[in-house]
């Protein structure tokens, strides 16, 4: 009896036991598996095959953090927003994608490539910046004011970087005059020779704004000054050596103008001069080098009277003066010596040159004067006449008249005694000329070689009217 009831009781232990078993394992399951503890190293996170795909704790580089290993591409975003700003865009992301519904938790950032095609491969050359969250936008800066377009590509915490988006289109804008305020440009935000003369408006530079000196020769173009009245004083070339000074007043030579020429060269002691006299005249005189006296040249007028004067560095001076109708040259030498000669000016007058009036047969060599001179005459201001030209010299002509110079009217041009000269022809000979009184004109081959020839040129036949 007492066995059976040692063995009865034992069973209910044993029951006992097995129900606080697992009423023990019921709570373990439902609490946390490491309530207040410490874990040293690093926990991975394996996928369903064993494979690490992210490290919790500490990294291989000493630091402390989360990484990814390895993970799904991200899906590819929508085409961003861009639009136009002063120089550059304006990109916006709105969260949406093109392929998925659900952004990935694991999403870290966009990237925002800018190219100048549709087209175009995002790469590291083409990364403008990076995008954050859904809404984010951000301002491109661009080199030119050409079209550009932008492609947006997601990367998650693993680096893994997806498709690139589809491009939006977007041109800057240029800077116009309204987006800069009053007195907004300084001096330091132009460049070095960005000012041209285009950006001037003429009669914009004022006097005052033209720092004293700055203008030389090299800034007046060659007409600058032409019709325009210099006052003020003395315009010269330079200040020193060979220089041209022009002077309303000049001082070496009185109180005239003067325009006074400097040739530089010792022992030059006063300048060349070309100046006005006080009685209206006009002195143009070589410098003075010392030795000699200069020499001049003066050219002056008063009433009924005109006279041009030169005067030799020696001293000797030649005057020729008009007075009512004389003309008058009076030399006087280094020695005082006078010598003056009058003559009417009806005494210089001089002709027209006039064809010789030919004899049957003859005619010019040369009619319109191409290569040689036609025959003619005329009276010359010293009282003399002249005959020149070349003439044909007709087939069998033998000597004798060939025409005649002046009329029975005009005998001006005739000599008073017939004198012979000689002419040149083709004959192989020379040829004799006479001008008769008469006017008749005359050739004869008086050495009786050679023949006529078939042309007769008079050079300059000169002979005595008186």
């Amino acid at each position: 009896m007492t066995s059976h009831l040692d063995k009865a009781v034992q069973a209910r232990e044993l029951a006992s036991v097995l129900k606080g078993f697992d009423q023990r394992l019921a709570n373990l399951e439902r609490a946390a598996q490491l309530p207040y503890s410490a874990a040293r190293g690093q926990l991975h996170v394996v996928d369903d095959n064993g494979a690490v795909i992210s490290t919790v704790g500490r990294q291989a580089d000493g630091s402390v953090g989360v990484t990814v290993t390895e993970s799904s591409p991200p899906p590819t975003p929508v085409a961003p927003l861009v639009e136009p700003a002063t120089a550059g865009l304006r990109v916006t992301w709105n969260g949406l994608w093109a392929n998925a519904y659900d952004t990935p938790l694991n999403l870290s950032h966009l990237e925002v490539h800018i190219g100048t095609k549709p087209d175009f491969t995002p790469g590291p050359l083409t990364m403008a910046t990076t995008l954050g969250t859904a809404g984010d936008s951000a301002s491109l800066a661009t080199t030119t004011y050409d079209t550009r377009w932008v492609r947006l590509v997601a990367v998650n915490a693993a680096a893994v970087r997806g498709p690139a988006s589809a491009a939006g289109q977007g041109t800057p804008l240029k800077v116009a005059s309204g987006d800069l305020g009053d007195g907004t440009v300084g001096e330091l935000h132009l460049a070095d020779a960005a000012v041209t003369n285009k950006k001037i408006a003429a009669n914009s530079i004022t006097a005052v704004k033209i720092a004293a000196g700055e203008i030389n020769a090299s800034h007046l173009s060659a007409d600058a000054i032409d019709g325009k009245t210099i006052t003020g004083g003395t315009l010269q070339t330079a200040k020193t050596g060979a220089r041209t000074v022009i002077s309303p007043r000049s001082g070496i030579f009185g109180t005239r103008p003067a325009i006074q020429m400097y040739s530089g060269l010792a022992p030059e002691t006063e300048p060349g001069a070309l100046l006005v006299t006080d009685t209206g005249g006009i002195i143009l005189r070589t410098p003075n080098a010392g030795k000699y006296p200069p020499a001049s040249l003066s050219l002056g007028s008063g009433t009924n009277l005109s006279e041009v004067r030169l005067s030799t560095q020696k001293g000797i001076k030649v005057t020729l003066s008009e007075f009512f109708d004389m003309i008058a040259l009076h030399v006087v030498d280094k020695e005082g010596t006078s010598l003056q000669y009058e003559f009417g000016i009806n005494e210089l007058s001089v002709g027209e040159w006039q064809p010789i009036d030919y004899a049957p047969g003859w005619t010019d060599y040369d009619p319109n004067e191409t290569d040689r001179r036609r025959v003619a005459y005329r009276r010359m201001p010293d009282g003399t006449a002249l005959l020149r030209g070349v003439a044909n010299i007709p087939a069998g002509f033998s000597g004798g008249r060939i025409g005649t110079i002046g009329t029975n009217e005009d005998t001006s041009c005739r000599p008073k005694v017939a004198e012979p000269f000689t002419a040149s022809g083709n004959g192989g000979s020379y040829l004799t000329v006479y001008v008769n009184p008469n006017g008749d004109v005359e050739v004869w081959n008086e050495s009786g070689s050679g023949g006529y020839g078939t042309w007769v040129s008079f050079g300059h036949t000169r002979w005595s009217t008186s």
